[in-house]
């Protein structure tokens, strides 16, 4: 289900015709990054429900975030 949630993600930032290169780059290299780290979690053994919500909230706050401090 992640991968699903990950899609919609990246999706809607490739389609964001407001952002600008930079801003979508940022925001696509935390994106790849917090997924790296979800799979992490499922490897181990998390819930996936737990997991799935902990990716959803982190990367509502990336697609908010307006500066690489923000993002970091």
């Amino acid at each position: 289900m992640i991968d699903l949630e990950y899609s919609r993600y990246m999706t809607e930032l490739l389609m964001d015709n407001r952002l600008t290169e930079k801003l979508r780059s940022r925001r696509f290299d935390a994106l790849r990054k917090m997924r790296g780290i979800t799979a992490q979690y499922e490897e181990e053994g998390f819930l996936p429900e737990l997991v799935e919500t902990i990716f959803c909230k982190k990367a509502d706050f990336i697609m908010k975030a307006k500066t690489k401090a923000e993002l970091e």
